[in-house]
């Protein structure tokens, strides 16, 4: 099947065990996945975008940060918002957005400050440190983008990511 960025997925001929999926996975080259490695194909893609942007932010002296941090940096960085927002934001329970936060700010990268609006609530935004931090990640996600765009070419990244929108708005609220 070719997709419309023009990249071809082999599909697997016939389903197959586990052992004999994993026999067949580890005789595979690394650029010889089919359609059932999609799950694979994503996570090692993740993984290498995330440790290109350790290994930047390290460099200008930004540590402690994890993957997980992005579901409240990504949303900071456009305006403070409410830890219940910003769990609805991520489909998440407010317990596990509140245990980033807690992370975020025990690393100096956030702040809970009183919401003028709502004198009962807190907002999260970020402390003069997250900003600085949130100033490299962006520089680091740049970086990559541009490492990714000379490996396949330009269009070809821009394509995939337009795809990956597309897939994302045609998901289902719940599976997002």
């Amino acid at each position: 099947m070719t997709t419309k960025s023009g990249l071809t997925i082999k599909p697997t001929a016939k389903p197959t065990s586990r052992a004999n999926a994993a026999k067949r996975l580890a005789s595979q080259s690394d650029t010889d996945l089919d359609s059932k490695q999609l799950g694979l194909l994503l996570t090692r893609l993740t993984r290498d975008f995330q440790k290109r942007h350790d290994d930047k932010a390290e460099r200008f002296h930004v540590s402690g940060l994890r993957s997980s941090h992005s579901a409240v940096t990504v949303y900071l960085a456009l305006r403070p918002h409410r830890l219940t927002e910003l769990a609805e934001l991520n489909s998440m329970r407010p317990q596990s957005m509140l245990k980033i936060i807690n992370e975020l700010e025990a690393l100096g990268f956030v702040e809970r400050v009183n919401d003028p609006q709502d004198t009962r609530a807190k907002l999260v935004q970020f402390t003069a440190e997250g900003k600085k931090m949130l100033t490299v990640s962006t520089h680091a996600s740049d970086d990559i983008y541009q490492q990714y765009a000379n490996i396949i070419g330009e269009q070809a990244l821009q394509s995939m990511l337009d795809n990956m929108q597309d897939l994302l708005k045609g998901l289902e609220p719940s599976h997002q």
